[in-house]
């Protein structure tokens, strides 16, 4: 399963790389951009993607195999997710998570000159191909059914399809968390006022929950899914723009 805004992060990515690599701008003053460390980041995002397109899920297999599996041997943490079935709820993780990378980006550049955006933009770039590769990966490894899998009002032709074996970890979630934990890293580096910083900090830790609960209402996650992206996530977020700080390069610091 592809994240549907995954070719275009990746082109956004180099595009943006390719200027603050090779003409750094102000706000470079805060962060130090090698080719070497951002191949590193890069490169395993896009050998994740390719790898996931490797793996071809049984569907036929594993809707038979969720079909023969009775609920109650689904661990009681996770079992009440698959009574959920909430398109409602599915839309509005949509919505929340295309509203949290917006939000983050806009609080991440608010406070920096244009020439100095670049910078941040590489930063949060890397962050998302790196977490979109890798769940790509993961899901399509793991091939976890979805909670609607094993719930027979779900219509048939919604639990046969390849998408309903792509449960862990949680995308949704895994983005939403990387996104909104990156930028409050930039916004903490930035000019921003304590209070704009304590603001983003808050909905950087909450955000990403709302969107994972309302993908366990749709039925579309277990709980332990969205938790599994969660922490994913939010790591991967904390240490992409932490690898970049000129701080932590300068033994001065």
């Amino acid at each position: 399963m592809q994240l549907p805004f995954a070719s275009a992060l990746r082109n956004f990515t180099f595009t943006v790389l390719t200027g603050v690599v090779t003409g750094p701008c102000p706000a470079q003053a805060l962060y130090t951009f090698t080719t070497g460390r951002e191949l590193a980041i890069t490169l395993p995002g896009l050998a994740f993607q390719g790898a996931s397109y490797l793996v071809r899920p049984d569907v036929a297999g594993l809707w038979l195999k969720a079909q023969a599996t009775d609920r109650s041997d689904i661990r009681a943490f996770d079992r009440p997710a698959s009574f959920n079935w909430n398109t409602t709820a599915a839309r509005t993780s949509d919505l929340l998570l295309v509203a949290g990378i917006g939000g983050a980006l806009t609080m991440a550049l608010i406070d920096r000159p244009t020439p100095g955006m670049g910078a941040p933009l590489a930063i949060i770039g890397e962050t998302g191909m790196l977490t979109v590769g890798l769940t790509e990966l993961v899901k399509n490894v793991a091939h976890r059914a979805r909670p609607h899998a094993y719930n027979p009002e779900v219509p048939d032709n919604v639990r046969m399809a390849a998408d309903a074996y792509t449960s862990f970890w949680s995308g949704h979630t895994a983005t939403t968390a990387a996104m909104t934990f990156a930028c409050a890293q930039l916004v903490q580096q930035s000019d921003a006022s304590r209070t704009a910083k304590t603001i983003t900090w808050s909905a950087a830790v909450a955000w990403p929950m709302a969107v994972g609960f309302y993908r366990v209402k749709a039925g579309k996650h277990f709980p332990t899914d969205v938790i599994a992206g969660y922490v994913i996530g939010a790591g991967i977020g904390l240490a992409v723009p932490y690898l970049h700080q000129t701080g932590r390069h300068d033994p001065a610091h």
